[in-house]
């Protein structure tokens, strides 16, 4: 079935999202909604991502067939909303205040009926329940592995937070996850040239991982409403790795020494 949803419907959402329970600082709603702290990375991702959204609603309300004045009417309520993810609203505004906005809701409700539905938005539960479980499958792996302990902290790290997104996928969207793929499989990639990943354990689960990265990112990358053709990208699509690292499908790069070349300052013992 088509997907309907306007970006209207995404925005309205999550503020709506936000407000429910006892009264609350805005910034540990956001935190609290999306499951992480105030000030870590997922809540500022999570900031980037609603702003984003509010910044192309304003633009999709503008090019939209409404007159002038509807476009106005629309547009500010969109701004009203957005006020709240300022740093001084975020800490000084609470969820009561959002409440009294019921007009500005009331507006991007009746703003659906005039845009058009999002692409790539139809994604099933059990579409992203499998990639999740081909991350989790990356990271079980890992924690078994003999790689040295600070490089597979950082490895784990980077698997985390796409797993995050998978997890709040009904706030950060289908962009928010394609972004939170890139970023894993960038690290991921720039982590085959520090300490310790020559070696035998860490080119050992390199080799195993990286297949699956790639999978993944083509499932990610791909889903739309024709979730199976995205599917079967999770099994078939590995020759993404290819492009990610420049090495051939299921190919780890060749072994050699660690060197101080290789390692960043940062990076070095």
């Amino acid at each position: 079935m088509a997907d309907e949803r306007t970006l209207a419907t995404e925005v309205r959402e999550f503020f709506t999202n936000i407000i429910t329970g006892q009264n609350r600082y805005i910034n540990t709603a956001i935190a609290q909604t999306v499951n992480t702290n105030v000030g870590s990375v997922q809540f500022y991702s999570v900031l980037a991502t609603v702003k984003a959204n509010c910044d192309q609603l304003i633009d999709d309300i503008n090019a939209s067939r409404l007159k002038g004045g509807s476009k106005a009417l629309y547009s500010g309520a969109v701004t009203s909303l957005a006020n709240y993810l300022s740093l001084e609203s975020l800490q000084t505004l609470t969820t009561d205040s959002l409440k009294g906005e019921s007009q500005a809701f009331q507006y991007l409700t009746l703003v659906d009926d005039v845009l058009d539905p999002l692409d790539n938005r139809d994604i099933p539960v059990d579409f992203l329940t499998n990639v999740a479980a081909q991350a989790q499958g990356m990271l079980d792996e890992l924690d078994a592995s003999g790689v040295d302990d600070r490089l597979k902290a950082f490895l784990s790290k980077q698997i985390k937070q796409f797993m995050w997104s998978i997890q709040t996928f009904q706030i950060v969207g289908i962009e928010g996850l394609t972004r939170a793929w890139g970023a894993m499989a960038a690290e991921i990639a720039r982590s085959q040239g520090m300490q310790g990943s020559r070696k035998t354990e860490a080119q050992s689960w390199y080799r195993k991982a990286l297949p699956v990265l790639g999978a993944i990112g083509l499932a990610v990358t791909s889903a739309s409403a024709t979730v199976e053709q995205a599917d079967n990208l999770l099994t078939h699509g590995s020759h993404i790795v290819a492009v990610v690292t420049g090495a051939e499908h299921g190919d780890a790069p060749a072994d050699k020494k660690d060197s101080p070349a290789e390692e960043s300052p940062t990076e070095k013992k």
